[in-house]
């Protein structure tokens, strides 16, 4: 269905395929695709995480219901035709009063790294922010290109205690000037800002994974492989200092090895990392470069959606693919990749934040701490020629 209707009551937030409906539909409401989630509360009860940032009915009673009802339907029809609803009632017990001590917001966008990469990173950070009795609010950024006032698209951020900004791209934004004007305490994470120009206000960390394993797996491949002609797959690197990074150590690691790489022939840009990408990208790929014998793709899931086209061409055992993340999903695909060890990432953000909040200290990091990677090798690149 192109809508969801959620009824908020104790059993509802219990049931494992409620919460599996509630987060598909939610992702898909929030990251601009057809549909839309209304919640209506039935039975008070205790409102999960990712729905504390939507507006929300109370329909407790006939009352309640009939008051609701023309809101119900306002909101679908506006959903329906693109426009945002603002005439929804918050709820008594909704974010505004609930996020005055122990709150973190996660600015978290729904473009560039994959889906499943975002939610093994959130739930690192949840768990670890449980623990040490945090509320964690995910805020969604739909478009790299809105960089509007945060407050304008988050009016709680002055409430919170601090905030992890996830790949958000916050150069040319003011949304670390925000944070420091408020005194809050923020945190990097696998951001494209260069860290020389995020060295000061309230930045308390900035962290980014050691990328040294992409240099391995490029010589695994070429060394042990005997691959000889590597075609890159990745978002594009245009303004964004981790991926222009990336690049780099591929092409540098290619020079090395005396093997043709130009940024030009050798390097394919996909619009965002999805399964779907993966599977387009291979015609071009291969039509572009017919002698291609592996493929380094910056992304798991979209590398899994190259392993498919290529199975489906007779081509899997030929051209060696890689991805870079380890989601769980590259497992089950047997692909291999560069573990970037994200829930040690997400519990040293939460971490580094939660040490300044403690202490009130918002002194700016001195230099981007490096998360190690280590390099998974599985059969999508061993197998005989």
């Amino acid at each position: 269905s192109r809508h969801l209707i959620l009824v908020l009551s104790p059993e509802a937030v219990k049931s494992k395929w409620v919460d599996i409906e509630r987060c598909l539909q939610l992702f898909k409401s929030l990251s601009g695709r057809d549909g839309a989630v209304l919640p209506l509360l039935r039975i008070d009860c205790d409102i999960p995480l990712s729905i504390q940032m939507i507006r929300y009915l109370h329909v407790r009673n006939d009352q309640e219901f009939a008051a609701a009802w023309p809101k119900m339907v306002q909101h679908l029809i506006s959903s329906r035709s693109g426009l945002v609803n603002t005439e929804l009632p918050i709820s008594s017990t909704s974010v505004q009063s609930r996020v005055r001590e122990r709150a973190i917001a996660v600015i978290c966008p729904f473009f560039g790294a994959s889906r499943i990469f975002y939610t093994e990173l959130i739930a690192a950070i949840n768990e670890r922010a449980k623990r040490l009795g945090y509320e964690l609010l995910i805020v969604p950024i739909s478009e790299p290109c809105d960089k509007r006032p945060l407050v304008s698209t988050f009016p709680q951020l002055v409430t919170v205690s601090g905030v992890i900004f996830m790949t958000c791209q916050v150069e040319n934004s003011t949304w670390l000037d925000e944070c420091a004007s408020l005194g809050i305490p923020a945190v990097l994470l696998h951001d494209n800002i260069p860290p020389e120009k995020a060295k000061s206000g309230t930045v308390v960390s900035y962290i980014w994974p050691r990328l040294d394993s992409l240099e391995e797996l490029v010589q695994h491949l070429a060394w042990t492989h005997g691959a000889n002609s590597i075609a890159a797959v990745m978002v594009s690197s245009k303004d964004h200092a981790l991926r222009t990074e990336k690049l780099s150590i591929i092409e540098r690691t290619m020079n090395k090895l005396n093997l043709a790489f130009s940024r030009d022939s050798s390097v394919f840009v996909v619009k965002e990392y999805s399964h779907n990408e993966g599977v387009v990208v291979v015609d071009r790929i291969l039509e572009k470069m017919p002698s291609t014998d592996a493929i380094v793709c910056l992304s798991d899931t979209t590398a899994i959606g190259i392993l498919e086209r290529l199975t489906q061409l007779g081509l899997r055992r030929r051209i060696r693919v890689t991805g870079f993340d380890n989601i769980e999903m590259s497992g089950y695909s047997d692909l291999t990749t560069v573990d970037q060890q994200l829930t040690a990432t997400g519990e040293r953000a939460l971490l580094d934040l939660h040490n300044a909040i403690q202490y009130d200290r918002c002194v700016p990091f001195q230099s981007v701490s490096l998360i190690p990677t280590t390099l998974k090798e599985r059969g999508s690149c061993c197998f005989e020629d």
